[in-house]
């Protein structure tokens, strides 16, 4: 169950999310960091002293617990690989993984926001598709704080809607997704009722 992911910065400010398991949004996802961000990430690079770091920290990552940390400056790379239970991982480089969660609001990606739908609304991303279905989808089952305003916003932006989805907001207790399905007829597993 955990959240499988890379997220790519560049030193131009873009940024790529790829949610690969267990996050809310999947696939590659493009959009940009604000320019302080990229330069706080830059200054702590260098007051950390990231690029002397080893390698590696306790045995091999177990799948699923691994982090992969990547630095590279023109022809100059870094990677770091530790599996996030190891003890004597520096608390820099902890620092600085955060530090990247944060100029990303990677976990905004994991568990579904307002601010990700816009995102991905600005990035033309197909809501009246397949994979819109699934996003909310994804959201509604999550097991992560998914933010129900986020998943009235995928509906206002018309992601075709299906009876599973209220199977999936009763079962997890999302009585505004409840509410919202009702509101456009959907009744659940006794019914086959749609909305595109």
């Amino acid at each position: 169950m955990c959240p499988s992911y890379s997220i790519a910065i560049h030193g131009d400010g873009t940024a790529i999310f790829t949610g690969k398991a267990f996050t809310d949004v999947r696939g590659e996802h493009h959009f940009r960091v604000s320019s302080a961000g990229l330069a706080a990430l830059e200054d702590s690079i260098r007051s950390k002293n990231l690029w002397l770091t080893a390698t590696s920290y306790g045995p091999p990552p177990i799948d699923g617990q691994a982090t992969f940390l990547t630095l590279a400056m023109g022809t100059r790379q870094h990677r770091i690989t530790h599996d996030e239970e190891q003890p004597d991982v520096p608390m820099a480089i902890r620092r600085f993984e955060q530090e990247v969660m944060a100029v990303v609001h990677a976990d905004e990606w994991i568990a579904l926001t307002p601010r990700i739908v816009e995102q991905l609304r600005v990035d033309g991303f197909a809501f009246q598709s397949r994979e819109g279905t699934e996003l909310l989808e994804r959201a509604i089952a999550s097991i992560r704080d998914s933010d129900e305003q986020a998943m009235l916003d995928l509906m206002a932006l018309g992601v075709p809607l299906n009876a599973g989805m209220m199977d999936l907001a009763r079962k997890h207790g999302r009585t505004r997704i409840v509410a919202a399905l009702h509101e456009r007829g959907i009744s659940g597993d006794a019914g086959s009722t749609e909305e595109h």
